[in-house]
């Protein structure tokens, strides 16, 4: 068991070596390309880049600094004690 376990570490240790000189050889590559052959395109995306700022939050007054909303007017209650007025006369029902 301790061989397979050598081995095992052994190509592991050897993918990690190879995978990390592939990605230095791609680097090498991409870096030989000029410039000014994606000029066009980086100043697209710049340009896309300088979008006008959104409008700055409206500021919202802490409610206790607000004042109360104003209370309704309610009619003042009937006279206790009085006698009513009677109802008036009523008048005939309609004919057919």
């Amino acid at each position: 068991m301790g061989f397979i376990s050598y081995l095992v570490t052994l190509v592991l240790i050897h993918g990690l070596l190879l995978s990390q000189f592939s990605y230095q050889a791609n680097t090498v590559q991409a870096a030989s390309v000029r410039s000014n052959d994606f000029y066009y395109k980086l100043k697209v995306v710049s340009h896309r880049e300088s979008a006008p700022a959104p409008p700055a939050p409206a500021i919202n007054i802490p409610t206790h600094f607000k004042s109360p909303p104003p209370r309704p007017v309610t009619p003042p209650p009937p006279p206790s004690g009085t006698i009513s007025p009677p109802p008036g006369p009523r008048s005939p029902p309609p004919s057919l």
